[in-house]
């Protein structure tokens, strides 16, 4: 065991989310449906569900070497620390704050809905002009939209995909998985499974929300709706505060939150999904100091989203000032949120878009992956979330530890300490193959040009910005990481395996133009990544078997990939704490004025207090100098 710095920690205790706007709210929808197809895995296991789900099952026992492996696989992983368990259905633990016109065709669990939960969603005239007049003294008048409709991907799971005889939702093997699930009728052809399997599956041109692809059902508390029509005077951080207040719509969201926190026997910390490009972020930050003061010993890994269209076109005349307001969002988020929790990430998606080196991915169909679609991009971010969160859900097998541990635990390994607390997200989907000896994967390496042509060995930088003035490095000082491995076979968790899998990993860093202070794996589960119906489409078919191994010449879309994926405290994010330091030393004076306004707007005093924070203890973290006395003096009143 040595080297692979395995943890004797165990990942028990519950687990609450949160999300806030429109991008948080794509990445937590593909989060969700991956853990609701771990959860249809475990059902199956216990006979509770139908073939569909064992359709999975079967595909991970084939990639595993058969077996007792499947069960070990589905056994191995504990999605109800996500979940809350009720007599009528498993929903996840979490809270979701959006626009009213941003959630599509999205319903609560109908069991679960009652009147007022009813009224959420659709509102009745009555309750529309009541909360008109909490802030309007004049005439009021309701005009309705029409209400969404939903596309066939939602139609069949609301229908319990009763046309498809044993087949549970959202778990429909592809015609050649290697499953003894029967899709449809004894004896039908190969033609009409495969018009079935595609007929189920979710298209882009069906998504216009996050509620248009979200497969797991939801309870009502978990919903909170903003109600204004515009984004005007929303765009800056501090700007959410006061929009929630009205109306008490902030109680409201503030009331979920400790609905979900009161129901916790042993609430082991919380997931903060915050859109930090909107007024959006100084709602989580709200939210998450009401949660400091409730759960004092809760740990919270916070990760700052922005969509990968954040601003205007170059061409628009607000182009600049928009970039200007990103740049002072992201500041202000990473300076608020590095302080008030226990690890903060930034996902900025644009960069995926902007710097193609960033998607060497090699088994990704570059003519169907879109870098400006949030369907896409937040694809990629959920499954990252799902592979790094695997050491909290984990449980501590009874033979050795395989890197559980708490997600205080994950924390204190990652950002050991409170300066070195900013992670970067890095994945590479699909792992390539994690039983393969190193001298295969050397081959394999040797074929994969495109993934090694890049500086980063993982294939996908979720996190670090890009910056001219600070160029990337090629070695980087690493505080802490978190590097998880997933996929991996239970069978061979053995001291020689170990040893094999720490060659690999080495063999696959090492073939990059990129090095790392060492970095060990921290976590190996058997568990894959699944792929879901609710995922788009956008891998390579063609070198990819139903498992998500490599098999050139065959057809099938993957249902499960292995993956690998690190979450880390480096001087490679050193790039996105200058940009930080910049925006907030010198943002000038129409922006200080902007995020000056509202209960939680930022004064003279305020901003100092930050860039004295980000100058002297943070930037020497991240391998910057310590401010000079001029740079200092050079303060906001400039």
């Amino acid at each position: 065991m040595a080297g692979l710095g395995w943890s004797s920690g165990g990942g028990g205790g519950e687990l609450l989310t949160l999300q806030l706007g429109r991008a948080s709210n794509y990445v937590g929808a593909h989060f969700w449906n991956a853990q609701d197809e771990l959860l249809e895995v475990d059902r199956a296991e216990d006979g509770t569900t139908q073939d569909g789900a064992a359709a999975w099952v079967e595909s991970v026992e084939d990639a595993a070497g058969g077996g007792r492996a499947a069960a070990q696989v589905s056994r191995e992983m504990r999605p109800e620390r996500l979940f809350r368990v009720s007599e009528h259905a498993a929903t996840p633990r979490l809270v979701a704050i959006d626009f009213r016109r941003r959630v599509g065709a999205l319903k609560p669990l109908s069991a679960l809905t009652s009147s007022a939960a009813k009224d959420i969603f659709e509102l009745s005239d009555e309750s529309l002009a009541q909360q008109s007049a909490d802030v309007w003294d004049g005439p009021v008048q309701v005009s309705r939209e029409a209400p969404t409709r939903q596309n066939a991907f939602l139609d069949w799971l609301e229908q319990g995909a009763s046309a498809v005889e044993g087949v549970a939702l959202g778990a429909v093997p592809p015609p050649s998985a290697p499953s003894t699930a029967k899709v449809g009728h004894e004896g039908a052809d190969e033609d009409a499974e495969q018009d079935l399997y595609e007929s189920k599956r979710i298209r882009d041109s069906d998504v216009t929300s996050w509620g248009d692809f979200l497969k797991a059902q939801v309870h009502e508390k978990s919903i909170q709706l903003l109600h204004r029509q515009g984004d005007a005077d929303f765009e800056a951080f501090t700007s959410g505060h006061d929009t929630a207040l009205q109306g008490g719509q902030l109680d409201d969201i503030i009331e979920s939150v400790r609905f979900y926190l009161e129901e916790c026997d042993r609430l082991q910390g919380v997931h903060a999904l915050v859109d930090i490009n909107t007024g959006f972020g100084s709602i989580g930050q709200t939210v998450l100091q009401e949660i400091r003061e409730e759960a004092r010993s809760a740990a919270i890994w916070c990760l700052g989203i922005v969509g990968p269209n954040p601003h205007p076109s170059p061409s628009h005349e607000k182009y600049a000032s928009a970039m200007r307001k990103r740049a002072m969002n992201e500041a202000v988020a990473l300076a608020t949120f590095s302080r008030l929790c226990h690890l903060y990430t930034p996902v900025p998606l644009y960069n995926l878009k902007a710097d193609a080196a960033r998607l060497a991915l090699p088994y990704l169909a570059k003519d169907r992956f879109h870098a400006d679609s949030l369907f896409h991009t937040s694809a990629l971010v959920g499954a990252a979330l799902d592979v790094a969160s695997t050491p909290y859900r984990l449980v501590e097998t009874p033979n050795g530890p395989n890197g559980a541990a708490t997600l205080a635990e994950m924390c204190a390994r990652v950002g050991p300490s409170e300066d070195s607390r900013i992670a970067g997200l890095q994945m590479a989907l699909p792992f390539p193959h994690p039983n393969i000896s190193p001298d295969e994967l050397k081959e394999l390496l040797a074929n994969a040009g495109a993934l090694h042509e890049a500086k980063n060995p993982f294939g996908v930088d979720l996190s670090s910005v890009l910056d001219a003035a600070h160029p990337k490095q090629q070695t980087y000082k690493v505080h802490g990481a978190s590097v998880v491995l997933r996929g991996n076979t239970p069978s061979r968790h053995d001291a020689v395996h170990r040893r094999n899998l720490t060659d690999s990993l080495g063999v696959y860093l090492g073939r990059t133009r990129f090095t790392l202070t060492p970095m060990p794996l921290s976590c190996a589960a058997a568990t894959p990544y699944p792929i879901t119906l609710a995922h788009p489409d956008i891998f390579r078919n063609q070198v990819l078997g139903s498992a998500g191994e490599i098999a050139v010449g065959r057809s099938a879309p993957p249902v499960t990939m292995p993956s690998l994926v690190s979450l880390a405290s480096s001087t490679r994010l050193a790039t996105n704490v200058a940009a930080a330091q910049a925006s907030i030393r010198t943002p000038g004076l129409a922006l200080q004025l902007e995020f000056a306004k509202g209960a939680a707007g930022l004064g003279n005093d305020e901003l100092t207090a930050m860039r004295e924070d980000l100058d002297n203890n943070i930037a020497p973290a991240y391998g910057l100098e310590v401010a000079t006395k001029d740079e200092s003096d050079d303060d906001l009143d400039n």
